[in-house]
């Protein structure tokens, strides 16, 4: 043979016996090789030869929460906005409680200022996001025994309010 004609697929060719090559997108690459004695001339098609993937994105974590603060009991709704190929979830909600779920709801029952994190694994690595002092819950409510209500609690025929007694909106709470 006295020459190569390369044909990468992808724009690029060589006349090399031995060439390289360098892909720059993603992508399956059709490769076509001519080559020549001077008199005959022969070439070989492999398509789809050479497969490119997008380089691994690399693994990040990182959360949202809503709401970060408010009276106990208080419900957060966390939301995962990690970035890699993320197969499994650990929340540590800083009140002893966690989670695997990817995108779980949990309920601070207790007033305080906590921590929480977020550890990510792609089955290969894993990465921590831990935010400090992220959720806030303040003391809630509390009912007096004098408004409890229970369900057992009946009216009676004769506690029945007469049309005079109904409650108008403006007595309302």
């Amino acid at each position: 043979m006295t020459s190569w004609l390369w044909d990468f697929g992808d724009g690029n060719t060589s006349t090399e016996q031995n060439p390289t090559n360098v892909y720059a997108a993603p992508g399956l690459y059709t490769v076509n090789l001519t080559v020549s004695d001077g008199t005959t001339e022969d070439s070989l098609e492999r398509p789809a030869y050479i497969d490119v993937t997008a380089p691994a994105v690399p693994l990040s974590a990182d959360f949202s929460a809503t709401p970060t603060s408010g009276p106990a009991p208080l419900s957060v709704t966390f939301t995962d906005l990690s970035v890699g190929a993320v197969t499994s979830w650990l929340w540590d909600f800083g009140d002893g409680n966690t989670s695997a779920e990817p995108a779980p709801t949990h309920t601070y029952t207790t007033a305080n200022t906590y921590d929480v994190s977020l550890t990510v694994s792609d089955g290969v690595g894993t990465e921590t996001e831990t935010k400090a002092s992220y959720i806030t819950v303040t003391p809630g409510e509390e009912m007096t025994p004098e408004e409890e209500v229970t369900p057992e609690e009946e009216v009676t025929p004769e506690e029945e309010m007469t049309p005079e007694e109904e409650v108008t909106p403006e007595e309302t709470i």
